[in-house]
C-alpha cells in the first residue's frame, strides 16, 4: 500500500482557468498611444503651430481701401480707391517662423512624452495582471497538492496506519487552500479591471493576462528623453521670441497705387511709397527683449535641470533593476528545489512512519512559500524594469 502513496502526489496539476479575454497588452498599448486625448491634444497643438509657419511672411496681405481727401483751397473733396501692401522686417518674419517651428517640435516631444508615460502605466497594470494570473496558478497547484495529501491520509487510515484526525487535518488544509485560491481569483479579476482602467479610455471587453518575460539585459539609454527635447525646443522658441522683439524696432515699408486725375480728360495711376518708423518705443521694445531673454534663460535652466534629473533617475532605476535581479536569483532556483526535496523526503518519511503529519504539512507550506516568494521577486524585477522604461524612454517589455 505504501508504494502507492508517492505517485498520488505526482498527478498532473490543472492549468489555471482564465475568463474570455479580448484586449491584449499589445492592443491596449496601440490604442492608448494612438487615441488617448492627452496625446491627441499635444499633436493638435503641434499641427496648429506647423500650419501657422506657412502664414508668416514679411509681406502683409494686400489691402483695398476707400479714401476721401480735401482738394486745395477750393474746399472740394476727391474720392479714390487705394490698393496697397506693407512689407515688414524680414528678420521679424524669420524669427516668428522659427518660434512657431520650435513650438511645434516642443508639442511633438510633449506628445511623445505623454505616450511613454501612458505606456508605462498600462505596462505596469498588465504586469500586475500577469502576476495575478500566475498567482492563481500557484494556488491551483496548492489545492491539487492539498487534495493529494487528503488522499494519502485516507489511504493511511484505510490501511490502519493513520488516525482519522490526520484525515480531518488534511481536509482542513485543503479547504484553506481553496479559500486562498478564491482570494487569488478575486485579486486577478481586480487586476484585470485595473488593466482596462489604466488606459483611461472607454473600451469594451476584458484584459487578457500577458505572458511575462524578464529581459536579460537593458539596452543603452538614448541621449535625450522627450521631456528634455521638448525643453530644448522651448529654448529655441524663447530665443526666436527675443530675436523677434529686437526686429520689431525696424521700419515697415508700404506701397500704394490709386487712380489719379491729372486734369481735363487725363487720368492715370498714382503711386506712392511710404515708410513707418516706430518712434518712442525704445523702452517698450527693450522691456520685451528683456522678458524674452528671461524666458530663454528659464527654459535653458529647465532643460538642464530635466537632463540632470533624467541622468540621476536612469542611474537609480538601473541600480533598482540590478538589485531586483539579485533578489530574484536568490529567491528562485535553489530555495524552491530544496523545498521540493524537503517535501519529497517528508512524504517518504510519512509513509514509513518516521515523519509526523504536521512535519509533512510544514514541508508542503515551505514549498508553497518558496514559490510565492519567487513570484513576488519576479514581480518586483518586472516593475523595476517598468520604472527604468519610464525614466529612460527605452522599451524592452511587450515589444514583440
Amino acid at each position: 500500500m505504501r508504494a502507492l502513496l508517492l505517485p498520488l502526489l505526482l498527478l498532473a496539476v490543472p492549468a489555471s482557468a482564465q475568463a474570455p479575454d479580448s484586449l491584449t497588452v499589445f492592443e491596449a498599448l496601440s490604442l492608448v498611444e494612438r487615441a488617448h486625448p492627452l496625446v491627441r491634444a499635444s499633436e493638435a497643438l503641434a499641427t496648429s503651430r506647423e500650419a501657422a509657419v506657412g502664414g508668416v511672411t514679411a509681406w502683409a496681405a494686400p489691402t483695398l481701401g476707400y479714401a476721401v481727401e480735401g482738394v486745395g483751397a477750393s474746399g472740394g473733396f476727391e474720392q479714390r480707391i487705394v490698393a496697397g501692401v506693407e512689407v515688414g522686417p524680414a528678420s521679424l518674419a524669420r524669427a516668428e517662423r522659427q518660434r512657431l517651428a520650435a513650438e511645434a517640435r516642443a508639442y511633438g516631444f510633449d506628445a511623445d512624452a505623454t505616450r511613454r508615460a501612458l505606456r508605462a502605466r498600462v505596462v505596469a497594470a498588465y504586469v500586475d495582471l500577469g502576476v495575478a494570473e500566475s498567482r492563481v496558478g500557484l494556488r491551483l497547484e496548492a489545492v491539487a497538492l492539498a487534495d493529494s495529501l487528503v488522499r494519502v491520509a485516507r489511504l493511511r487510515e484505510e490501511a490502519g496506519e493513520g488516525a482519522g484526525l490526520e484525515t480531518l487535518r488534511a481536509e482542513l488544509e485543503a479547504e484553506r487552500a481553496r479559500a486562498t485560491l478564491a482570494a487569488a481569483v478575486g485579486q486577478r479579476e481586480a487586476a484585470r479591471a485595473a488593466a482596462v482602467a489604466s488606459l483611461g479610455l472607454p473600451v469594451d471587453g476584458a484584459a487578457a493576462a500577458p505572458t511575462l518575460t524578464l529581459p536579460d539585459v537593458l539596452p543603452p539609454t538614448g541621449a535625450t528623453a522627450p521631456l528634455v527635447a521638448a525643453a530644448g525646443a522651448r529654448v529655441e522658441a524663447a530665443q526666436a521670441s527675443a530675436d523677434a522683439a529686437r526686429a520689431s524696432r525696424r521700419p515697415v515699408w508700404s506701397a500704394e497705387v490709386f487712380p489719379q486725375h491729372f486734369g481735363g480728360d487725363t487720368f492715370g495711376a498714382g503711386f506712392q511709397v511710404g515708410v513707418r518708423l516706430p518712434l518712442g518705443q525704445g523702452r517698450i521694445v527693450a522691456s520685451r527683449v528683456r522678458a524674452a531673454e528671461a524666458a530663454r534663460q528659464s527654459a535653458e535652466a529647465e532643460r538642464d535641470g530635466l537632463a540632470a534629473e533624467r541622468r540621476a533617475s536612469v542611474a537609480a532605476a538601473e541600480a533598482r533593476v540590478r538589485s531586483a535581479r539579485v533578489t530574484l536569483e536568490a529567491a528562485r532556483g535553489a530555495p524552491v528545489e530544496r523545498a521540493e526535496a524537503l517535501l519529497a523526503l517528508a512524504l517518504r518519511g510519512y509513509q514509513l512512519g518516521e515523519v509526523t503529519q504536521p512535519m509533512l504539512l510544514g514541508a508542503r507550506q515551505a514549498l508553497l512559500d518558496a514559490r510565492e516568494v519567487g513570484l513576488d521577486a519576479f514581480r518586483d524585477a518586472l516593475l523595476a524594469v517598468v520604472a527604468w522604461e519610464r525614466v529612460s524612454g527605452e522599451r524592452v517589455l511587450f515589444t514583440d
